[in-house]
């Protein structure tokens, strides 16, 4: 079992001022010692990715284009599941890699999701994919229906938000909370932001960005809402999204979710016998059924035959050896029908 560091008192100080009563000492469990509480591995918490936009493009404030932006979720086992925080420390270690940039929107805009205001988007579009860390909310939280605020909390010797989110419109980047202090975003107990719902399913983060993501992340869980009894914290890392198939030409090893992005070799084209409808690169094997009779049908080859209704591969042809050899059809210069001719000839082995 983990030891919780310094941190948390330091949470537990300041919450106590505003949290409502959710145990006998008033504060969540993660402020806590954790005596009573339970360090297993459900391997139906997971964490999932969806992609929201795709290489968005250029837009009235910003050029977006290459960026996608992605939405991190805490899959649960139980609808009235809640997720409290995501936290890491130097004995729990939280990462969220990024090979690229991080967008974050200016003027408009912040660390968590109370910087998303769909009542500026006209004049800044930008805002709706901006970047964010959340427990469950996508917008300034709604107090008339129970949500309240997401709080972030980073060391001096780790100020991982200002990484993330360095301000002025500055692309963000990777974070740690990876120090012997810690950091943590989270909500309290005593609103219904962390709640899983019926679909079982907590938002975490947006993230639009022009990489790959990849990590992990602690996560406390208050099963079935008990923060008392049912406190659980997970270690979960995030789904690498790639083609998973290993007979795929472009099988990602590290892959694993499945993204749709396999392809397949085979013949593309559909009149061809061998056509592969799951084919996506085309190989040249493509085989076409010769109605009739197969022959040479080049007028100009020695074997040409009249009879013929589609080619077999068999046509041979006399290469003329004047001043231009390379005139097939004698008018003086070399054109397009002299071209043709080469490339019929293209592939046939040298007589000695």
């Amino acid at each position: 079992m983990a030891q919780k560091n310094p941190l948390f008192g330091f949470i537990c100080c300041l919450l106590s001022l505003g949290a409502t009563a959710q145990n006998n000492s008033g504060l969540p469990n993660l402020l806590q010692s954790p005596v009573s509480s339970v360090y297993v591995n459900y391997s139906d918490f997971t964490l999932e990715i969806d992609t929201v936009a795709t290489n968005i493009g250029v837009l009235s404030d910003v050029d977006l284009t290459g960026f996608n932006t992605y939405r991190l979720y805490i899959t649960t086992t139980d609808s009235s599941d809640q997720i409290s925080a995501v936290y890491g420390n130097i004995n729990e270690p939280s990462t969220l890699n990024c090979t690229g940039d991080i967008f974050q929107s200016f003027p408009v805009g912040g660390v968590t999701a109370s910087g998303i205001q769909p009542s500026v988007w006209s004049a800044f579009p930008s805002n709706e994919y901006d970047s964010f860390v959340t427990i469950g909310i996508d917008a300034p939280a709604n107090s008339g229906i129970g949500q309240g605020e997401v709080n972030v909390i980073e060391s001096s010797q780790n100020p991982w938000s200002s990484l993330f989110e360095p301000g002025s419109g500055a692309l963000g980047g990777s974070f740690s909370l990876t120090d012997p202090t810690g950091g943590s975003w989270f909500a309290l107990p005593s609103f219904n932001n962390g709640i899983a719902g019926p679909d079982l399913r907590v938002l975490l983060a947006q993230i639009t960005t022009n990489g790959d993501l990849s990590g992990n992340l602690h996560v406390q869980i208050f099963l079935q809402g008990d923060n008392l009894n049912g406190t659980i914290y997970l270690d979960l890392p995030l789904p690498i999204a790639g083609c998973t198939d290993p007979s795929a030409p472009n099988f990602a090893v590290e892959a694993t979710v499945d993204d749709g992005s396999c392809t397949a070799f085979g013949c593309t084209d559909p009149n061809a016998v061998n056509f592969n409808p799951n084919a996506t690169n085309e190989d040249g094997s493509c085989q076409h059924l010769c109605v009739g009779t197969a022959g040479c049908i080049y007028p100009d080859a020695t074997n040409y035959n009249p009879s013929a209704d589609c080619d077999n591969g068999t046509c041979t042809f006399l290469i003329s050896s004047g001043s231009c050899m390379l005139d097939q059809d004698n008018n003086g210069f070399i054109g397009s029908y002299d071209l043709i001719f080469f490339l019929t000839l293209y592939g046939l082995p040298c007589s000695n």
